[in-house]
């Protein structure tokens, strides 16, 4: 449910130094692979590493659902062998470039990392998204799921989490709905 920030906002780089103190988010383009998956980067960056050269540079795609929840999801781009950060990983939506945050702390080993999340604003529905998608991730580490790619089988109480995660997606984008297309336009994506 997140987009990119249209603009790098004060509250943005408070996000960001709170995941990696000192290090600025940069703006990188989107190319995407044509025979990429969405939510494969890192198989996507290897796959471009092995045959043009360059390497992985792992790190956060920071989006926000606006002025309601900022989120950093782990992520890897392709650094060319000119040094340019390029996102070969296909989005949902047609989006121009990423605001990605670079995380030399990290590298991928095989396995889901939790995004980061914080709420934009003091409302109880958006805490409670919130701890759903952290009791999600709780479930897929138990489960031993953070180590599959693509789709998962889902346990029981994943489903109930979902379940509930789903309708307050639906209600958030009731009550803030006009703010997200908003977003949207402002990306230049109009539905």
């Amino acid at each position: 449910m997140s987009l990119p920030p249209p603009a790098i906002r004060v509250d943005i780089l408070r996000f960001c130094h709170q995941i990696c103190k000192g290090v600025q988010p940069v703006w990188v383009d989107i190319h995407p692979d044509n025979t990429a998956e969405p939510s494969s980067c890192f198989v996507t960056v290897a796959k471009a590493v092995k045959a043009y050269g360059g390497k992985c540079v792992c790190g956060w795609d920071i989006t926000e659902f606006p002025t309601v929840y900022l989120e950093a999801e782990f992520h890897g781009v392709w650094c060319n062998t000119d040094g340019e950060l390029i996102d070969l990983t296909p989005h949902e939506l047609p989006y121009k470039r990423i605001l990605f945050l670079p995380d030399a702390t990290r590298q991928y080993e095989g396995y889901r990392l939790d995004n980061f999340r914080i709420a934009s604003t003091p409302d109880p529905l958006v805490a409670r998204y919130i701890e759903i998608a952290e009791l999600l991730y709780a479930d897929m580490l138990k489960n031993g799921q953070v180590h599959q790619l693509g789709t998962l089988k889902m346990s029981r109480n994943y489903a109930i989490l979902k379940t509930e995660m789903l309708a307050l997606e639906n209600q958030l984008m009731n009550k803030y709905g006009a703010r997200y297309f908003a977003g949207l336009k402002a990306l230049g994506i109009e539905l």
